[in-house]
């Protein structure tokens, strides 16, 4: 029997590492690469081939950042494969990875403790990196020639100084005006990974509708929602009864030290909701057009924020 190659491919923020988590500690499901949640392998071209379609059993890639790499995409299997778009509100899922982008950015105890829940990293080592501020440059720098990197390292400390030090609100603006000047988003960004339909154009080019699952995790809430998503991504390989709840892990964040969580509803906002509107218009056409379900979506809790 053919394997399956199983990709939580985005979106960052919206309960990634929650679900592999739950396929892998179920057992629905191994790493693709063992004990590592997000290894990018099909993002640098370092693409596994001897664990491949005749593998047995279900291999899964958990790097959310496939979603925003058509590069990335390109390079994943074609055949035997499903994709999962994590979704959450936006204006939520932008807090949400600014209070981890700051957290990483301040390199103490805080930052360590997060590294140590995510797959893979659970366990004390001696040669284990101290946060996560280092584990993020690695990722990053593989994207950049090797002459760069001294560079890039002052780039990266730059941002990372800026993103401790400015409120929610002024990181909004900061990133909008850096896109505007320079049409792409500045390391450590919130709004990068923060609109919806662009990944799942991505993802429409190279699969079918039927391998493309939605999901907000609130909709695996009862034991039978997630035995029903388990027989959808699956197959009907098992009853998949008792399946327990998937786990919070760094779901939600911790609170920001600067800011507070804002008022979302509020006036000032409303600059911000504009776009988010316009992206779940186009991302609710497109997935529409396309045939891809919306069954596992809570669509009041994308709405949350917007009239």
């Amino acid at each position: 029997m053919f394997g399956l190659n199983l990709f939580i491919a985005g979106i960052e923020k919206c309960g990634t590492t929650s679900l592999a988590d739950w396929f892998v500690a179920n057992g629905l499901a191994q790493y693709r690469v063992p004990g590592i949640k997000e290894p990018y392998s099909y993002a640098f071209g370092d693409v596994p081939g001897s664990r491949g379609l005749l593998s047995p059993g279900v291999l899964l890639d958990a790097s959310a950042g496939y979603a925003f790499n058509p590069q990335a995409i390109a390079r994943m299997p074609e055949h035997n494969t499903k994709i999962i778009l994590c979704l959450r509100n936006h204006f939520e899922r932008c807090f949400s990875a600014y209070s981890f982008y700051q957290t990483i950015a301040r390199r103490d105890g805080t930052s360590a403790a997060l590294l140590r829940t995510l797959p893979g990293n659970r366990t004390e080592s001696a040669d284990q990196p101290e946060s996560l501020f280092e584990v993020t440059f690695n990722i990053l720098k593989m994207y950049f020639p090797t002459k760069s990197e001294q560079a890039i390292r002052g780039y990266y400390e730059e941002q990372a100084s800026n993103i401790c030090n400015q409120s929610f609100m002024e990181r909004v603006h900061y990133e909008m005006g850096f896109f505007l000047r320079r049409r792409a988003f500045p390391f450590f960004s919130i709004l990068g990974a923060g609109f919806f339909t662009h990944p799942l154009k991505n993802f429409l080019v190279r699969y079918q509708a039927s391998e493309i699952h939605l999901l907000t995790l609130d909709r695996l809430d009862t034991e039978d929602a997630r035995a029903e998503f388990a027989r959808d991504i699956l197959g009907r390989r098992g009853t998949y009864a008792e399946l327990p709840p998937v786990p919070t892990l760094n779901f939600t964040g911790s609170s920001a030290p600067n800011d507070t969580k804002p008022d979302f509803h509020a006036a000032e906002w409303d600059f911000l909701r504009n776009h988010f509107h316009h992206d779940l218009v186009d991302f609710r056409s497109t997935a529409r057009e396309a045939g891809v379900s919306m069954k596992y979506v809570n669509q009041e809790q994308l709405d949350k924020y917007i009239p």
